[in-house]
């Protein structure tokens, strides 16, 4: 069943009491018309009025929702809340975990548990697994470097925030060496 948000309202537009009702109880208990402010009868000059939500929308992976904030319109109560970005340290985690996710990824390409795991077998007695073992160490290390100098430039407003996936995007791409 829809809800209706109705506000009663003060003559000087202070917001008395929100209540939510069907569309059936507002027209009985408030007298209340779709589209219209409806004087209460209370002889204050208050008056009920529809509540409308204009939330800014929201990228998750960049911005959080701010307090709510309620105005009065000359035709109704509008609740929302803006926007604001994540501060870098608020962003840290996310971008920790997908750069790690992404190294992880692509050791499991080769059956490695994960980077830690491809990276151990570089002084393996085995060839193959020393040089993936190698190269992914060396991966690792340019890749958390990248990442460290990048985070340095938006910390120092030099470059501009992007999102965790955008950064993955930015990172040195990794080359398994050639089988021998």
């Amino acid at each position: 069943m829809d809800r209706t948000e109705l506000a009663l309202v003060s003559a000087s537009d202070e917001v008395l009491d929100v209540i939510r009702l069907t569309m059936g109880q507002a027209v009985e208990c408030c007298g209340w018309v779709e589209g219209e402010t409806v004087t209460a009868p209370n002889g204050k000059g208050n008056r009920w009025m529809l509540v409308v939500r204009e939330d800014a929308p929201v990228d998750p992976e960049i911005e959080v929702a701010t307090e709510e904030v309620v105005s009065v319109e000359a035709d109704r109560v509008v609740k929302a809340r803006g926007k604001r970005a994540l501060t870098v340290d608020e962003l840290m985690p996310r971008y920790g975990a997908a750069i790690q996710a992404h190294l992880d990824a692509v050791a499991a390409e080769r059956r490695y548990d994960g980077i830690s795991t491809g990276v151990s077998y570089r002084d393996d007695p085995d060839p193959g697994f020393a040089a993936e073992g190698q190269a992914l160490f060396a991966w690792r290390s340019a890749v958390w470097a990248y990442a460290m100098s990048e985070l340095a430039k938006v910390q120092s407003g030099t470059r501009a925030i992007v999102t965790p996936a955008e950064s993955v995007a930015e990172l040195p791409e990794f080359t398994w060496p050639e089988a021998s």
